[in-house]
C-alpha cells in the first residue's frame, strides 16, 4: 500500500513537471516572437480612466476577499477586532498570490493570527473555512460560464466541445453535493489531531458562497477592463476559469505565466497578441504587484503595533474563547453548543 501511494505521488509530480516544461517551452517560444516595444507602446496607451477603474475594481476584490476571514471569525469563535481581521486577510492574500499558498495563505496567516492571541485550533478552522470558501465560489463562476457560454478551443486542441460544458457540470454537482450536506448531513463534527472541523450551516455555506463568487468576478472583471475592444466579458470569464484549472496542475505561485499563455493561445487568433499581453501584464502590476508593496507596512504593523499583549482587549478575548474551544470537544459540550446541527 505505501509502495503505491508513493508510486501515484512521483507520478503526479512527474505529470505536473511535464506539463510545467511544455509551458516554459511555450512561453520562451512565444516570448521570442513578440514585438516588446510594441507591447510597451500598448501600455503606455492606456487612458488614466482606465487605470483608475482597474485600480478600483482591485481594491474593491481585497475588500470582498478581506471578509471570507470576518465568515471565518464566526466560525472559530473568536473576538478579534474587524480591521484586524481584514487587515490580516487583505495582507495574507497578496503574500499568497505573489509567494504561494503556503508561506502566504497559510503561513503567513498563521504566524499573524498567533501573534493576536488566537489559539491554534481557532486559526486552523480560519484558514480552513478561507479555502472552503474560496473554491466554493469557483466552482460557480466557473461551472456556469463553462457549461452555459464555453469558451470556443483552438482547433489544435485535442478536446471536443462539449468537454467544457461537462467539466461545467461537474463543477456545479460539487459544489450541490457540498451545499446539500451542509444542509443535511448528520454527521457534522470531524477530528483529525489537533484539528476540529464543524460543517458550516447552509446560511454560512450561502454567504460564503456569495462572498467568493463575487470575488472571483471582480477579478475576471479587472482583466475585462484592461482588455482590448470589444472582447466579451464571458470570454474572458471563460479563458480565465480555464487557466485556473490549468495553475491547479502547475503549482506556481498566481499562475505566472500559466495564465499569459492560456490567453495567447485562446484569444491570439481573433486579438492582438500584443494588446493581450499589455493588458495581462498590467493586470499583473495592479492585482498582485501593488498590493504586495502595500501589504509589506501592513505585515510590520500587524507584527508589532497590533500585536495581541497580554492583558489587552485583544489577548483577553481570544484567550478568553481559546479556554472554551479547548473543551469544546468534549461529548458532553458538543451536546450542549447551539452549532449542534451546522455553525450559525
Amino acid at each position: 500500500m505505501e509502495g503505491k501511494r508513493r508510486w501515484h505521488r512521483w507520478t503526479g509530480k512527474l505529470i505536473a513537471i511535464v506539463f510545467f516544461a511544455l509551458v516554459a517551452l511555450l512561453l520562451a517560444n512565444r516570448a521570442r516572437a513578440i514585438d516588446w516595444p510594441a507591447v510597451g507602446q500598448a501600455l503606455q496607451g492606456y487612458q488614466a480612466a482606465t487605470i483608475i477603474q482597474a485600480l478600483l475594481l482591485t481594491a474593491l476584490g481585497y475588500l470582498v476577499f478581506a471578509t471570507y476571514d470576518l465568515v471565518g471569525r464566526r466560525y472559530a469563535h473568536h473576538q478579534l477586532p474587524t480591521r484586524r481581521v481584514m487587515s490580516i486577510a487583505a495582507v495574507c492574500y497578496a503574500f499568497n498570490l505573489n509567494l504561494g499558498a503556503t508561506l502566504g495563505g497559510v503561513g503567513l496567516r498563521y504566524r499573524l493570527y498567533l501573534r493576536q492571541g488566537l489559539s491554534t485550533r481557532q486559526i486552523l478552522r480560519v484558514i480552513a473555512l478561507g479555502l472552503v470558501t474560496n473554491w466554493s465560489g469557483y466552482l460557480l463562476v466557473a461551472g456556469s460560464t463553462l457549461l452555459l457560454v464555453p469558451p470556443a478551443l483552438p482547433q489544435q486542441w485535442p478536446l471536443p466541445a462539449w468537454s467544457l460544458q461537462a467539466a461545467g457540470a461537474l463543477m456545479l454537482t460539487l459544489l450541490g453535493v457540498w451545499l446539500l450536506a451542509c444542509t443535511f448531513a448528520r454527521r457534522r463534527e470531524w477530528h483529525w489531531r489537533h484539528l476540529h472541523l464543524l460543517l458550516p450551516s447552509l446560511p454560512m455555506a450561502l454567504s460564503q458562497l456569495a462572498l467568493s463568487a463575487l470575488s472571483w468576478s471582480l477579478l475576471a472583471l479587472t482583466i475585462y477592463s484592461l482588455m482590448p475592444d470589444p472582447m466579451p466579458l464571458v470570454t474572458v470569464m471563460g479563458v480565465y476559469t480555464l487557466s485556473i484549472l490549468a495553475t491547479l496542475v502547475i503549482r506556481i505561485p498566481g499562475g505566472l505565466g500559466v495564465v499569459e499563455a492560456t490567453f495567447i493561445l485562446m484569444l491570439s487568433p481573433v486579438y492582438p497578441e500584443v494588446s493581450l499581453l499589455a493588458a495581462l501584464l498590467a493586470w499583473r502590476a495592479l492585482w498582485y504587484l501593488l498590493p504586495l508593496l502595500l501589504a509589506l507596512p501592513f505585515v510590520l504593523l500587524l507584527e508589532t503595533r497590533w500585536r495581541g499583549q497580554k492583558g489587552g482587549p485583544a489577548h483577553v478575548g481570544a484567550t478568553q474563547v481559546a479556554k472554551t474551544d479547548d473543551h469544546d470537544d468534549h461529548p458532553s459540550r458538543l451536546a450542549s453548543l447551539p452549532q449542534k446541527k451546522g455553525v450559525a
